[in-house]
């Protein structure tokens, strides 16, 4: 195999997970194999791009011009992947590193950027991204391959919004969700128990998103399972949120907004069915580098699949690479094990026909 010289870690954009990317990339980089050199691309919120150190995104928690750093832009130059950066010579890339939680690049956008420019790119590819961003897509998908997902209801229009009574009569519960169809990190969550909640939330939402998704709250355990390239982590986590559920604020602003259990305070059995069924979704939802799936055990030991994240957050207190050092993993060996795969899965599309056979 290739050995693997140079990495781009790109962060920022226009997402509102903007600040957390930065504390991701960070991540990365304290974690980067030692004989692995670093590069950052910083898109601010105009997607302008910057050439970024280690100081600048530890130092700032947002990409903007002000921050004083050089310009920079990627290209592709006689069979090379080149990091353009003012006033300098370019530089080969071997692959690009995506960190920019949520809209442009964990939905598909930078992944197929990085098809086009034909290098390897690391975590799910263009489908299993732009897949599970989606989430009544990624409903769907699972429901079609007889796996549990969260009841639920959708809409694409403001003015379509079924009534809160009829959504309580459709879903069997006064107590529901409501999402954008396409945000991250609970962006644009709202819990709501009565109508005027309701129609507060169903705005807040459309703020987000073109397409809102209302579900049933599932009352239980909220567990996660991180999968690294097919394989479910040993080690499952498990989420209290101590502010009604486990929102932004909570998993980045309030130091006291959940409590969190590793293991999780379940049994054996229920474990190992979070494992399987996680494993499951990493395949079928074509995310299997890199993904964490969160689940609902309610209280009558149903298990519900709520979400499948294909860049979930890599910060120090995040779940994904916290349950994987628990279970043997070490950060180098993480950030390792993922490049090595981007570049085992880039090698290996390589092999396919990309002209139809003369006969």
């Amino acid at each position: 195999m290739k050995k693997i010289k140079s990495v781009l870690i790109v962060c920022g954009g226009c997402s509102p997970e903007h600040e957390v990317t930065l504390r991701s990339s960070s991540y990365v980089l304290d974690h980067m194999p030692s004989e692995t050199k670093s590069y950052i691309w910083g898109i601010d919120r105009d997607n302008n791009g910057y050439a970024l150190s280690a100081e600048d995104i530890k130092r700032n928690s947002c990409i903007s011009s002000a921050i004083g750093a050089p310009s920079a832009y990627l290209r592709r130059c006689q069979g090379r992947v080149e990091f353009c950066v003012e006033n300098c010579a370019p530089i080969e890339i071997d692959i690009i590193f995506p960190m920019i939680h949520g809209a442009t690049g964990e939905d598909g956008c930078l992944q197929g950027v990085s098809k086009f420019f034909g290098i390897p790119c690391v975590g799910a590819g263009v489908m299993g991204s732009a897949l599970c961003m989606h989430k009544r897509v990624t409903k769907q998908v699972l429901m079609a391959n007889n796996l549990p997902v969260v009841p639920f209801v959708f809409s694409q229009s403001f003015s379509e919004v079924p009534s809160y009574e009829r959504v309580v009569e459709l879903l069997k519960s006064e107590n529901l969700f409501i999402k954008p169809a396409g945000a991250g990190s609970s962006v644009g969550v709202s819990d709501v128990c009565c109508h005027s909640e309701y129609v507060k939330a169903i705005e807040e939402a459309f703020c987000y998103d073109r397409e809102v998704l209302i579900e049933k709250k599932i009352f239980g355990k909220e567990i996660e399972c991180s999968v690294l390239n097919g394989k479910a982590a040993e080690i499952l986590g498990e989420i209290e949120p101590t502010h009604g559920f486990y929102s932004y604020e909570a998993k980045y602003l309030d130091p006291n907004g959940a409590n969190f259990y590793t293991p999780a305070r379940i049994t054996d059995q229920q474990a190992n069915r979070v494992r399987v069924m996680a494993e499951q979704v990493a395949r079928i939802l074509k995310c299997e580098e890199m993904v964490r799936v969160d689940f609902f055990l309610s209280q009558d030991d149903t298990l519900w699949i709520n979400e499948a994240n294909t860049l979930p957050g890599l910060t120090a207190i995040s779940f994904y690479p916290k349950l994987l050092e628990l279970s043997g993993i070490s950060g180098v060996e993480l950030v390792r094990s993922l490049l090595e795969g981007a570049l085992k899965n880039y090698t290996n599309s390589l092999t396919f026909l990309t002209t139809v056979p003369c006969f």
